[in-house]
């Protein structure tokens, strides 16, 4: 029997002095704890000390003494549900850098920086705040925290970004069990950020397959930069960019002085000068022909000079027999020599003149068109002095009024026709 008192009595003084101990450390906790705070109370077993200042209505985190770990092996601060706005940096509350568990759940809390984060921290929860960034210098520290092994940023008021969505991805591989947050859209961030590397890569692709393109087309347009103004002329597109006026245009009488063979005289009257002379060019000629030059008479040198000095172009049409007759290589002479200081110098080379290489490789640096080239007319319309590109553009519409109102007339005789022919099937 007083073994079972002793027994009894023994446990009952270890109860005793275990609420001696427990209402020592309540008064000790008590005296430390913010006074803003709910209470702090510590897990006797664990020593796990936990702040309370939940549902406060606190607009910033209570001042934590620096001795409030001085007792338990963790802390955590819990502010939920209040309506603070920024997350202390350590310089300014000290005992705030003692924090193990931190949560802010419940606040306003819109954005984030390195100070918010503490090298003692193991897990922040942050939760129904109002983040919408997250800066790479922030990411970066929290990856160094080697304490911190989980963040909860969940339920925010993210923006579908693709940078924001990376840096989500970065958070994730640190953080194994990293509930990642989702934007605006109700999209998880981190299939956003699939999306977006998808596009970069097609971003990518196309960006490359454009700069090819630009260097391709560059090097043809270099290299074939005459004949693509040459067709750009002729279809009178992008005048401004391929035609360019004289100054000195409007003060010589004739666009252009043509010599050549008069057995050439066919090509010359039936194709060379009406297409020339023809709207919406309408080129001012001086030839052998206006001239009055008699083939087998001395050559009028001073006649020669002169309608070269009054042409801004000067014709010569090649043939065998212009290459034969003493009287035109007497002419073609004097016409090249002035031509080459008085005007510009455009040579067609008909096609018996093949053979004559060395003629070609002289002519080189001056516009050779080829008789028998399909584009022979464009070529020489782009070598004659150009009109303005608004003169050009008003006889465009002039020339497609004119097909309209043919079109319309047309079209009134069909009618006219087709309702006479009725009418006669009536009688």
């Amino acid at each position: 029997m007083k073994l079972f008192w002793s027994i009894v009595l023994f446990w009952v003084g270890i109860f005793v002095s275990g609420e001696r101990l427990n209402e020592n450390a309540t008064n000790y906790w008590s005296e430390l704890c913010p006074k803003e705070c709910r209470s702090c109370r510590i897990d006797q077993t664990r020593r796990n000390l936990t702040i309370d200042c939940s549902n406060s209505l606190l607009e910033e985190v209570p001042l934590i003494s620096r001795e409030i770990s001085l007792n338990s092996s963790s802390v955590t601060l819990d502010v939920r549900n209040n309506s603070i706005r920024v997350i202390p940096a350590v310089e300014d509350n000290p005992g705030f850098g003692l924090i193990n568990k931190l949560l802010l759940d419940g606040n306003e809390i819109d954005a984030l920086n390195v100070a918010s984060l503490h090298a003692n921290l193991s897990f922040v929860s942050m939760t129904y705040n109002k983040l919408h960034q997250l800066e790479d210098t922030f990411v970066d520290h929290a990856l160094k925290i080697k304490t911190l092994r989980e963040i909860v940023l969940i339920n925010n008021s993210w923006p579908c970004e693709c940078h924001l969505a990376k840096q989500m991805v970065r958070l994730g591989t640190k953080f194994k069990q990293f509930r990642v947050p989702t934007c605006t859209s109700g999209q998880r961030l981190i299939d956003l950020n699939r999306s977006c590397i998808t596009k970069v890569m097609f971003l990518m692709v196309l960006g490359s397959v454009l700069f090819t393109l630009t260097i391709t087309f560059s090097a043809l347009y270099i290299r074939h930069r005459h004949s693509i103004k040459v067709r750009l002329f002729s279809l009178q597109i992008c005048l401004g960019f391929v035609s360019h006026e004289e100054p000195d245009a409007a003060l010589l009488p004739f666009d252009a002085f043509i010599s050549y063979s008069h057995r050439n005289d066919q090509f010359i009257v039936n194709e060379l000068i009406p297409t020339l002379e023809k709207a919406p060019h309408s080129y001012k000629l001086c030839s052998i022909l206006t001239q009055n030059f008699i083939p087998g008479d001395p050559i009028p040198t001073e006649q020669f000079e002169q309608a070269i000095r009054s042409s801004r172009r000067t014709i010569i049409y090649i043939t065998k027999q212009y290459l034969q007759s003493q009287w035109t290589l007497t002419s073609f002479r004097t016409t090249f020599e002035s031509a080459l200081t008085r005007s510009r110098l455009i040579v067609i080379l008909a096609e018996d003149v093949e053979k004559f290489d060395e003629l070609r490789t002289s002519l080189r640096s001056k516009t050779l068109l080829e008789r028998d080239d399909p584009f022979l007319w464009q070529k020489l319309l782009y070598a004659m002095p150009h009109r303005s590109a608004a003169l050009m553009r008003k006889h465009r519409r002039e020339q497609s009024e004119r097909t309209r109102k043919q079109t319309e007339l047309l079209r009134e005789k069909n009618r006219a026709r087709e309702a006479k022919r009725l009418a006669d099937v009536v009688l």
